[in-house]
């Protein structure tokens, strides 16, 4: 005998789809703050004229589109 489906409440849905929107744009502005300081760093050590800190911000926006990408891909599924 199968138990009885639990059918969850679409409110509930919405603020957990909401919880990870946020999530997803918290963790963007650190990897922003965090590889964008480490770019910044190398461009001040090195003398790079600003190649570090676009490199890092670059890096920051690749890897939460993977982030965001693996997650949607859950929601989807």
């Amino acid at each position: 005998m199968n138990p009885p489906d639990k059918k969850s409440h679409p409110r509930k849905d919405a603020l957990g789809q909401i919880g990870v929107g946020w999530s997803l744009v918290i963790e963007f502005l650190a990897y922003l703050g965090l590889l964008g300081y480490v770019g910044y760093r190398l461009d001040e050590r090195y003398g790079w004229g600003g190649k570090g800190l676009m490199f890092g911000l670059m890096l920051a926006l690749a890897g939460w589109i993977y982030r965001v990408l693996r997650v949607t891909r859950g929601i989807w599924k």
